[in-house]
């Protein structure tokens, strides 16, 4: 999340790899879960902590637009899981996101 922060990063041009690793993009569908509670998660902090929610998503972009970007996900990840990395893999290529790929581990 720190690249996706409203200011501009000042060495954005520096980041030269992104790694995706079985991630969480969007922080709005934990909201109905049991984990919600324990983590006091809110609507405000779900969006404002998912990168692929209109208030990140093209900062977090731009920052790394320029980087080599992979979304990595294992072979037996829960099918929520898959359906949040294959999202933010095309949220990345869509986005012009540079030498993109899904990489599925096995």
């Amino acid at each position: 999340m720190a690249l996706s922060t409203p200011d501009p990063l000042p060495n954005s041009r520096l980041i030269t790899a992104v790694y995706h690793m079985a991630g969480v993009y969007d922080l709005v569908p934990l909201l109905n879960t049991y984990i919600a509670e324990p983590l006091r998660l809110g609507h405000e902090e779900a969006e404002a902590n998912s990168p692929v929610s209109a208030m990140n998503v093209d900062a977090y972009c731009k920052a790394t637009a320029s980087a080599m970007t992979r979304v990595i996900m294992g072979e037996h990840e829960c099918p929520g899981l898959r359906r949040q990395n294959q999202q933010w893999a095309e949220v990345r290529t869509r986005t012009g996101a540079d030498r993109m790929k899904l990489n599925q581990l096995m």
